[in-house]
């Protein structure tokens, strides 16, 4: 575990992830963790679930629905395909405005051997990318889930 960061148990089926300490954790439902930077300035969130498609199809077929309401300023700065820990695996980064705040969203997702799509996502303020973004690429390296 990298320093100045903690495990914490994203639900009770083995899946964990490092977050910085001083983060707080809330309640995001069955399958889900969110934690939330001090001042929730940034959060980190890990969604576990069983959908069966493509994650990089279904982000394009359903970008325009999820940003056209309520996501001001929506801008796609990249989505492709990728790999993580030799999974086929989906990237989605985009910037919008969230309460007058730039912001930016940097999301990856994979799905294992047994077919559990798990999602890892990190929102920030824009002008705090470069603070935030290691947190992101720690809970990447540091991501537990039975393989």
């Amino acid at each position: 575990m990298p320093e100045g960061y903690v495990l914490m148990r994203v639900s009770e089926d083995r899946v964990a992830v490092p977050v910085p300490k001083g983060w707080k954790e809330r309640s995001s439902g069955e399958g889900a963790f969110l934690a939330y930077a001090p001042g929730m300035t940034a959060n980190l969130r890990v969604d576990v679930s069983t959908y069966t498609g493509d994650p990089l199809q279904h982000w394009q077929e359903t970008e325009e629905p999820q940003t056209s309401h309520g996501v001001a300023a929506y801008q796609r700065e990249k989505m492709s395909r990728t790999t993580y820990r030799g999974h086929d695996a989906a990237y989605w980064e985009y910037t919008y405005t969230d309460g007058g705040v730039r912001s930016r969203a940097a999301e990856l997702a994979f799905k294992s051997k047994d077919g559990t799509m798990y999602e890892l996502y990190l929102a920030a303020p824009n002008a705090k990318w470069q603070t935030y973004r290691p947190t992101f690429d720690t809970a990447l390296d540091g991501f537990r889930y039975p393989e």
